[in-house]
C-alpha cells in the first residue's frame, strides 16, 4: 500500500505530527490541571490564614460573656469569611465533634474522610471533580499556644475556575486541530508536485544501473530536487570520467606489478652471480692441493663477492620497507649538523681511500625522517668517495630558499647506456674493477627515500664531473 515515497513521506508526517500533536495537548492538560490546582491551594491558604487569625483573636484576645459560647464567638467570624469567600467553613473536634460552621456542606463524605486522615496533626487538601463541579476540600489542625483548638475545615466549588480553564484548553486544541488539517492538505499538493520530479529521478538512476549513462535529466525549478537532479548529471559525468580514470589506474597497477616483478627477479639474478662465484671457489678450496698465493686470492673473492651479497640484501631490505610503507617518526633536526657527524663517522674509510670531504653549507632545520635523510647522503658520499679520480668530494649549499645541497666529484666517463638512468634500480658502472661492490640500488633508494620527505634529487654530467642535486621542498 505504501510503496510510493510519497505515501511513505505523507504517512511519516502524518504519524510524526498526529504524536506530537497529542503530546502537546497532553503537557497542556497537565500543565492545565496543575496551575488550577497551584491556584486552589494558594486560595485555600489565603482563606486558612485569614480564618485561623480570626479564631486566634477570639480564643486570646477576647473574653466570653456571660451566657455565651465559643460557637456564639466563631460564628459571626465564620459567617463573614464565608460571604467574602463563599465557601463552606467549619471547625471541627474530630469527624464526629463539630465545634461551629456556617454554609453548606458541600462533600460529607469527603469531610469525614479528611477529618480522619487528618488525625488532628496534618494539613491536607482534596481535590474532586464531579459532574457538579469541581470541588476541593482543606483541613487544617489549629494549635494556639500549643493547644489544640480544633480542626479547620474549608470546601469550596471551583466548577467556574475550571469550565473557564477547559474552555481556553478547548479552543486551542481546536485551533490546533484546523491547522492540522490545512497542513495535511498542503502537505499532500506539494508532495505531488515534486514526486514527479523523483519519479524521473528514479528513472534515470535505473538507467545507470542497467549501464546508460548518456541520459541528461531535465532540471525544474532551484529547489533541492532540483539541485538533486543537476547533481544527478554531474554525476553521470564523473562516472563515466572515474571509468576512464579506473581502467589508466587498472594499467598502472598492472606495470607496478610488472615493475615489481622485475625488481625481484633482477634482484635474484645479482645475487645468483656473487653465490655462484663463492661457490665456486668453496669448491677449489675443497678440492685441496691450491698453492698458498692462489689460496689468499681466493679468500679475498669470497670475502668480495660476500660483500656484494650483504650489500645488495642491505639495500633490498630499504627499498621492500619503502614499498611496504612502514610509517616513521617525522622530526626537525640540523642538515649541517649531520653531515659534519657523517665525515666524522667516516674518517676511517677517508684515511684508508685517501679522500678528502669539503663541507661548505650553511645551517638550516629540515623536517623528516632523519635516519632516511642520513641513508641518502650515506649513499652520495660513499658514491663520491668510490669514484672520485682525484680523491675529493665536495658538499655544497647552493640555495636557501628552497635548500639545495650539491654534491659533487671527478669522475671517468659514463657509458651513454646508463648516463640518462642512474636513478632506477640495478643500473650501475665498475669500469673493469671487480672491486667496486655495487647493488645498482644506492641512487634509485635516494629518489625514492626524498620522495617520502618532500624532497627530490637531480644529476648533472659535465665532462669529467658529476653534480647530485638535493633539494627539499617548502
Amino acid at each position: 500500500m505504501f510503496k510510493s515515497v510519497r505515501s511513505k513521506i505523507i504517512l511519516g508526517i502524518v504519524l510524526v505530527s498526529l504524536m506530537v500533536h497529542v503530546i502537546t495537548n497532553a503537557i497542556m492538560w497537565a500543565v492545565f490541571r496543575e496551575n488550577l490546582k497551584r491556584y486552589i491551594s494558594n486560595d485555600m491558604d489565603k482563606i486558612k490564614s485569614i480564618t485561623y487569625k480570626e479564631v486566634e483573636q477570639q480564643y486570646i484576645y477576647d473574653s466570653l460573656e456571660e451566657g455565651n459560647t465559643i460557637k456564639d464567638k466563631l460564628l459571626p467570624m465564620l459567617n463573614t469569611v464565608n460571604k467574602r469567600y463563599g465557601c463552606y467553613i467549619s471547625i471541627d473536634e474530630d469527624e464526629n465533634n463539630n465545634i461551629a460552621f456556617t454554609g453548606r456542606v458541600l462533600n460529607e463524605i469527603h469531610k469525614r474522610d479528611i477529618l480522619i486522615e487528618s488525625k488532628q496533626k496534618a494539613s491536607i487538601l482534596y481535590m474532586s471533580l464531579v459532574e457538579k463541579g469541581f470541588y476541593a476540600t482543606y483541613t487544617y489542625p489549629m494549635f494556639i499556644k500549643d493547644d489544640y483548638k480544633g480542626t479547620l475545615v474549608l470546601q469550596k466549588n471551583y466548577g467556574d475556575e475550571y469550565l473557564n480553564y477547559k474552555k481556553i484548553m478547548t479552543q486551542i486544541i481546536i485551533v490546533e486541530t484546523i491547522l492540522y488539517i490545512i497542513m495535511l492538505v498542503i502537505l499532500f499538493l506539494w508532495l505531488a508536485k515534486i514526486t514527479s520530479s523523483l519519479k524521473e529521478l528514479s528513472g534515470g538512476m535505473k538507467l545507470i544501473g542497467e549501464g546508460d549513462y548518456t541520459r541528461e535529466l531535465p532540471v525544474r525549478g532551484n529547489d533541492e530536487i532540483a539541485n538533486l537532479t543537476e547533481h544527478f548529471n554531474r554525476m553521470q559525468g564523473r562516472i563515466t570520467k572515474q571509468m576512464e580514470q579506473l581502467y589508466i589506474e587498472k594499467k598502472r597497477i598492472e606495470e607496478l606489478e610488472r615493475e615489481t616483478k622485475d625488481f625481484f627477479n633482477y634482484a635474484t639474478h645479482e645475487m645468483k652471480t656473487p653465490i655462484t662465484a663463492i661457490k665456486g671457489y668453496g669448491e677449489l678450496l675443497d678440492q685441496g692441493g691450491i698453492e698458498e698465493d692462489k689460496q689468499r686470492k681466493i679468500y679475498s673473492r669470497i670475502i668480495l663477492e660476500a660483500n656484494r651479497i650483504y650489500t645488495l640484501i642491505g639495500n633490498m631490505l630499504i627499498v621492500a620497507r619503502g614499498m611496504g610503507k612502514i610509517e616513521q617518526v617525522c622530526e626537525s633536526f640540523n642538515i649541517k649538523a649531520l653531515l659534519i657527524e657523517m665525515t666524522k663517522e667516516l674518517e676511517l674509510t677517508l684515511e684508508k681511500e685517501q679522500v678528502q670531504i669539503e663541507v661548505g653549507i650553511v645551517d638550516k632545520q629540515i623536517y623528516g625522517v632523519k635516519e632516511e635523510i642520513r641513508v641518502v647522503f650515506k649513499n652520495l658520499i660513499e658514491n663520491g668517495i668510490k669514484y672520485s679520480r682525484d680523491k675529493k668530494v665536495y658538499i655544497e649549499n647552493i640555495n636557501n630558499n628552497p635548500y639545495i645541497i650539491r654534491i659533487r666529484n671527478s669522475t671517468l666517463p659514463i657509458p651513454d647506456k646508463i648516463r640518462e638512468h642512474l636513478l632506477e634500480p640495478f643500473v650501475k658502472y665498475n669500469y673493469g674493477d671487480i672491486e667496486m661492490v655495487s647493488s645498482g640500488l644506492g641512487l634509485f633508494i635516494c629518489s625514492e627515500l626524498l620522495t617520502r620527505n618532500n624532497g627530490k634529487i637531480t644529476y648533472e654530467i659535465n665532462e669529467d664531473e658529476i653534480f647530485f642535486i638535493v633539494e627539499f621542498l617548502d
